[in-house]
């Protein structure tokens, strides 16, 4: 044997321990997230609430499209019921309209001092009663000829102020906006609106605007004040152009809990690894 083929040798078996230890490495890795993934599941899902604002002005009326048959009314229905009825049994839902007002573009100083006369109505108060919320909904129609967001935000909050702390298994709460128009309480201003108010629950909060095509009557203006409200609200601005990128955008947002985030990034660096495992293998 000469002193080349030896070397070969020597160089071969030390490849292969290399090889052995990092494949070790990987299955004891491949282990250790496993079972952190496991564990993570055992912790309790957290308990969510959903709050749906529905804006039923006539301009929700308007088709979603140019020569369209669904109107932006009917499209939020389908999409909204859609998401509900894929909800678990531990999350919570609540479904409010806004559109006549009271305050006559008085502004945010108006709402606070006349929380009685505040436009907007609850229609469905926390509850997890899906026929309850199927009912409600498919009797909504947009026929109003204004749209009063501000008044029916604060309603709404008001009631969540003094009604979250009977639901303690509530850890998140996801609000959505659904409507095309601006708000006509002339009370939406950048860091100052009914979203910073000091409501309690803020910090678990995200207010999110869903916008089947915007109003033609201001829309800059419109859209200002809908993409104030989520920034404001540590949420997001959305057009959407049909139910089902509706949907996809409900569920997308409904998914983004630090439990899942987690599972999802320990499930990518398993997948990961796993390929290399086989790779090494090969």
């Amino acid at each position: 044997m000469t002193l080349k083929t030896i070397l070969n040798v020597g160089t071969l078996h030390l490849r292969y321990k290399k090889i052995n230890r990092t494949l070790k490495w990987l299955v004891y890795m491949n282990l250790f997230l496993l079972g952190c993934s496991f564990l993570i599941l055992l912790i309790p899902k957290p308990s969510n609430l959903y709050v749906f604002f529905i804006d039923i002005s006539s301009s929700m009326t308007f088709p979603m499209s140019m020569g369209g048959v669904q109107t932006k009314i009917e499209c939020a229905k389908e999409s909204v019921t859609r998401f509900i009825d894929n909800l678990g049994p531990e999350d919570h839902f609540m479904l409010a309209t806004f559109g006549p007002g009271n305050c006559g573009g008085q502004g945010l100083n108006w709402i606070q001092s006349h929380p009685s006369q505040c436009g907007g109505d609850i229609l469905i108060e926390i509850t997890n009663d899906k026929d309850l919320f199927y009912n409600e909904i498919a009797e909504v129609v947009a026929d109003v000829p204004s749209t009063h967001l501000s008044e029916a935000v604060y309603k709404v909050f008001s009631y969540l102020e003094a009604s979250l702390s009977g639901y303690p298994q509530i850890s998140n709460l996801k609000v959505f906006i659904v409507g095309d128009g601006q708000d006509h309480c002339s009370a939406i201003e950048e860091g100052s609106n009914v979203v910073t108010l000091p409501w309690s629950f803020y910090d678990r909060m995200s207010v999110n605007v869903i916008v089947p095509r915007v109003s033609l009557e201001d829309p800059q203006k419109a859209a200002f004040n809908l993409n104030t409200l989520a920034d404001d609200g540590n949420g997001e601005y959305i057009d959407v152009e049909n139910a089902e990128r509706f949907y996809r955008h409900l569920v997308r947002i409904s998914s983004q809990s630090p439990r899942d985030v987690i599972i999802f990034h320990l499930m990518i660096v398993l997948v990961v690894s796993l390929v290399f495992f086989v790779m090494l293998r090969a």
